[in-house]
């Protein structure tokens, strides 16, 4: 049975901001996400910016993406923070800074300016649940089918 507050992430889910409307970062850091709290990478709603979560978002972006796009995640990680469910924490010395003007090139940067994300609670609660996390995958799939994503191929991580 779904959970009635799913309406509310997917209606937040649907009108990401993104460059252009169609920049696919955001969409595939969000699978990426769900897949990492699905495999126990990501444990907790604050979280950093993992090794296997990079990969995993390499990974489905080999399967998913076929634009022009370069497979960036520094990208996605920072400027999700102008979404209402994800919230970047900044590390000591760097609170001043505006993270959604700044364009971080690197891991290593990305590392040492922040020191994680703050998911919303409620979100990752709903995570946690597989039929949730199938539910958000679908839903995702078919809000960008027609923009990004070449097929849904990612179920085993669910």
């Amino acid at each position: 049975m779904l959970d009635p507050r799913i309406d509310l992430y997917c209606h937040q889910f649907k009108r990401l901001k993104r460059a252009n409307h169609i920049a696919p970062h955001k969409p595939i850091l969000l699978i990426s996400v769900c897949q990492a709290i699905g495999g126990r990478i990501i444990a907790a709603p604050f979280f950093t910016a993992l090794p296997e979560l990079v990969a995993l978002f390499r990974y489905n972006w080999s399967l998913y993406v076929d634009t022009a796009h370069n497979p960036v995640f520094t990208l996605p990680f920072t400027k999700m923070d102008s979404e209402p469910f994800w919230k970047i924490v900044l590390n000591p010395g760097y609170q001043a800074i505006n993270i959604r003007k700044v364009d971080i090139k690197s891991f290593n940067t990305l590392q040492q300016m922040i020191s994680g994300v703050q998911l919303d609670a409620a979100l990752f609660d709903l995570l946690q649940d597989r039929g949730q996390r199938v539910y958000m995958f679908v839903f995702g799939a078919a809000v960008f089918s027609g923009q990004i994503l070449r097929g849904v191929s990612g179920w085993r991580w669910f």
